[in-house]
């Protein structure tokens, strides 16, 4: 009776009890929310398989491949209907990018399964790899399987594969080799007739036999394109070209060979007839007018011959065969009596291409070891090598022609891409150990987190309820104390109400949590725009340093009289690129971090530190 609490304490608990009803609801609302139900593995594999395929009918088979990978790996997809489809669209699209490496294990696994519908398609796909990579064993063991699965009516793709393994063979004596092909190709159909008659005239002229190859390579060049039969696989076919385009390639192949046959056995009247024959959209009409010119000279028609050889350096200005056919304009010329043209005619080669092979060498004398120089272009770390950056221009189109050169750069290219792919490989996996390591790996689990991070807000909510219920029932029995409990009470009172201000900062619902977790990430955002930023002026000093370093090849004739200066200029930008080379790295680490703190973000380390003070407040 001497301590009645007023109506202002009767409001407050009213108002602590409404609070903790509201508390309560929010608790049930959380509770909800962390039970979820995760996508199990088999239910995530079989997502994968569908997006997968989507993939593989957009004809986007890199995306397929790693998407179609994923679901086939997963062990709970193993016993799954679909395994056996995935596995065939997962080979089909890696063959597809030229990876039968990596094809080849995956059409055995579904070979082994049985492959149901998809059985044909995985042996045609399993034998076009195993031809593709010359690998006789498994053709032998293929076209065994092919007549398990087909007997007697095996497609014609299945003979044309077969007929080119045994053109591959070089374990075989050269006759018994050229028989058992010859033999292969005369018992293939449509649509490949074309193909097995151009095999047969090159089997023909291997066998020194010009006059024989003559009836193959004009019947596959007065050839008409024949459609594919349905399930044939492109790869068989020349890759994912249309059936006629590609039909038609061989056919002008055909007719560049007749050409050529017929010029060495010295009929040069049917030797212009077919090398006019080539379709001038062709891409091998240049390479045809170049040997019909030279068809009209060994046939003494130099008037003939020098139009033809003019033609190219105004249709192809560009081409290889360009510099060659004006050479032999050259040398027309002056066989018909006109010097005057045909100096001119050398003179344009001479100043066209003399300073390309003075710049050329020039490049080499600059250099004290021309292959470490090479070497250390190709290895530069960063951007992947391109010729263009080293070669004269002119020259670059010829280097680009030759096979050695393509592949080299093709395959610096891939080591570029590769290097950088392990990189962010390395990134992700950091990333990843970082998120497992904090508050046992509740941070890799954004669903599990917001949860955890909304079941704190309640928490926190809750500990300022209390501390507002403290508050009104001291309040209410502050009157009826003693002078000394009065003191105690009021340095308790002081004690929680300084913590009290740092309490109201925390999230208190879901909404606070989601704003908090926004407010954070902006700021983070912010850095990340200004590194990104700055790595445009790290590629500016690298660019800087290239191209002073063009300029200096650009003006070499200039400064040859001043080897220790060009040497000395040489070392400046040597450095000067191995500290664009340290900018970069340190940039990389540094948006390493930024990506790390990303992560970690309103993450299990600071809801630990939100219930460490909760904890103090509630003990206060």
């Amino acid at each position: 009776a001497a301590f009645a609490p007023s109506i202002a304490s009767a409001e407050a608990l009213a108002d602590a009890e409404s609070g903790v009803s509201a508390a309560e609801r929010r608790l049930a609302d959380v509770e909800r929310l962390g039970r979820g139900a995760e996508e199990t593995p088999a239910a995530r594999a079989t997502r994968k398989f569908e997006v997968g395929e989507a993939q593989y009918l957009l004809e986007d088979w890199m995306h397929a491949a790693v998407l179609l990978s994923d679901a086939v790996d997963e062990p709970a997809f193993r016993d799954a209907r679909q395994r056996p489809e995935a596995l065939f669209l997962l080979a089909d699209s890696l063959r597809r990018q030229g990876a039968c490496g990596a094809a080849r294990p995956r059409y055995a696994e579904l070979l082994a399964l049985g492959a149901g519908q998809r059985r044909g398609d995985a042996v045609l796909g399993a034998l076009d790899c195993a031809v593709q990579d010359r690998r006789s064993g498994d053709v032998e063991s293929l076209l065994a399987e092919a007549e398990r699965t087909w007997g007697a009516d095996a497609p014609t793709e299945v003979r044309y594969l077969a007929a080119k393994a045994l053109f591959q063979r070089s374990d075989l004596p050269p006759r018994e080799r050229a028989e058992r092909a010859a033999a292969a190709f005369a018992r293939v159909g449509k649509p490949f007739q074309l193909q097995a008659a151009y095999f047969q005239g090159v089997l023909a002229i291997q066998q020194g036999n010009l006059h024989g190859s003559l009836q193959w390579f004009e019947s596959c060049a007065r050839g008409e394109p024949a459609p594919a039969p349905a399930g044939s696989t492109p790869a068989a076919r020349g890759g994912d070209r249309p059936e006629s385009s590609r039909q038609s390639e061989v056919r002008e192949l055909c007719m560049l060979a007749l050409g050529r046959v017929h010029a060495e056995m010295g009929n040069v009247s049917a030797s212009l007839d077919w090398y006019a024959a080539v379709p001038w959209e062709s891409q091998r009409f240049v390479e045809a007018l170049y040997e019909l010119a030279w068809a009209f000279v060994k046939d003494q028609k130099y008037d003939a011959a020098l139009r033809t050889a003019t033609f190219i350096g105004e249709l192809a200005p560009d081409s290889p065969l360009a510099p060659e056919a004006t050479v032999l304009q050259g040398h027309l010329l002056l066989r018909l009596g006109r010097y005057s043209e045909a100096t001119d005619a050398y003179n344009h080669v001479i100043n066209t291409y003399a300073p390309v092979r003075d710049e050329l060498d020039a490049i080499l004398a600059m250099r004290e070891d021309p292959v470490r120089y090479f070497n250390e272009l190709v290895g530069r770390q960063g951007k992947a090598f391109d010729v263009a950056t080293v070669l004269p221009p002119v020259a670059v189109k010829w280097a680009s022609t030759k096979r050695e050169v393509d592949v080299a750069i093709d395959l610096v290219g891939s080591l570029d891409r590769a290097r950088r792919e392990v990189q962010a490989s390395l990134e992700v996996a950091a990333r990843i150990e970082a998120l497992l390591a904090h508050g046992g790996g509740l941070d890799a689990f954004p669903a599990l987190r917001r949860a955890y991070a909304s079941a704190e807000a309640v928490e926190n909510d809750a500990a300022l309820l209390e501390g507002s219920t403290i508050d009104a029932v001291s309040a209410a029995v502050e009157r009826a104390l003693p002078p000394a409990g009065r003191q105690e009470l009021s340095r308790a009172r002081a004690s929680r109400q300084a913590l009290e201000a740092r309490m109201r900062t925390l999230p208190r619902t879901q909404d606070a949590v989601d704003e908090r977790l926004a407010r954070m990430r902006s700021r983070i955002d912010q850095v990340d725009r200004y590194a990104y930023r700055i790595g445009y002026l790290v590629d500016s000093i690298g660019a800087t340093v290239t191209g002073i370093e063009l300029w200096v090849e650009q003006h070499r004739s200039e400064i040859e009289s001043d080897p220790e200066g060009r040497q000395a200029l040489a070392e400046e930008l040597r450095q000067h690129r191995e500290m664009a080379a340290s900018y970069e790295q340190e940039l990389r680490e540094l948006r390493q971090q930024i990506a790390l703190v990303r992560d970690a973000a309103a993450g299990a380390d600071a809801l630990a530190e939100e219930a460490r003070l909760r904890k103090e407040y509630l003990a206060a």
